[in-house]
């Protein structure tokens, strides 16, 4: 699908972002990818909303795809996502992200929480005592543990269509940032996630149906600022394993919020 590839002069060097159907009168929409992905995973999703008159915004993360060579901290990543935004911050805007680029999505909501034309969807986002563990399982030692990471993967554990797709951009994401993000994960988990529950915004957390601790999952509909929505027949790639219901469910909310009064 065409973009537009837009160059972010910072500290750390020149960051690259995409814009997808821009001009988009319908609103924005701003993707964040998973722990060693790239925006390309959202692609069915970003079709979907530029047919539909929305513009769309994503990037690779720092140490991955078109960024390979930018290595920032999350915290860092924050102040960058912020800046874009708020260049738009006229508009309203949905925030969709998977796994570690859903909790990198809940945190940038902490920082925008002055921004009242504001929804936020999440896959999955790093954020339970579950994900917690899988990150701590992680090893991070060796010249390429991304690679090493990669190799343990198969189609019960990534889609089989998207399996080569993320082991591909995994192996070829920089090795500082792998082990950057899984120690930021391992280390700060509990005090991100003590502040996300806290947050006024609305999160619509979506999951699938045949992950793990799904109990845990489904006890965040407890919390006030939570709307759980499970997808039957899936595990943790939804946007890939049911995209017709995921791109069906994100729309319908960012149609909502197009319409909402501030």
């Amino acid at each position: 699908m065409e973009y537009e590839s837009r160059p972010l002069d910072v500290d750390e060097g020149v960051f690259k972002y995409r814009t997808y159907g821009n001009g988009g009168k319908a609103g924005v929409v701003y993707f964040f990818h998973g722990f060693g992905d790239r925006v390309e995973t959202f692609l069915s999703q970003i079709n979907c909303l530029v047919l539909q008159g929305y513009e769309c915004f994503g990037f690779d993360f720092p140490g991955c795809g078109e960024n390979i060579n930018i290595e920032m901290h999350p915290d860092r990543m924050l102040d960058v996502a912020e800046k874009i935004i708020r260049v738009n911050s006229h508009r309203a805007a949905l925030l969709v992200g998977h796994s570690l680029g859903g909790l990198f999505a809940l945190r940038l909501v902490g920082k925008l929480e002055n921004m009242k034309n504001m929804e936020v969807v999440v896959i999955e986002s790093t954020l339970i005592d579950c994900d917690l563990k899988f990150f701590k399982s992680i090893n991070i030692k060796g010249n390429n543990p991304a690679s090493e990471f990669a190799a343990l993967l198969d189609s019960n554990s990534v889609p089989s269509c998207y399996l080569e797709s993320y082991k591909n951009n995994l192996c070829s994401m920089s090795p500082s940032s792998f082990v950057l993000y899984v120690n930021d994960v391992c280390d700060n988990i509990v005090s991100y996630r003590k502040r996300i529950i806290n947050m006024q915004q609305v999160i619509h957390y979506c999951f699938g149906s045949r992950s793990p601790c799904q109990s845990e999952r489904q006890s965040l509909n407890d919390l006030r600022n939570f709307e759980i929505m499970r997808f039957e027949g899936v595990e943790h790639w939804v946007h890939i394993d049911a995209y017709n219901e995921f791109n069906g469910a994100i729309t319908e909310i960012a149609r909502k919020l197009s319409v909402k009064k501030f």
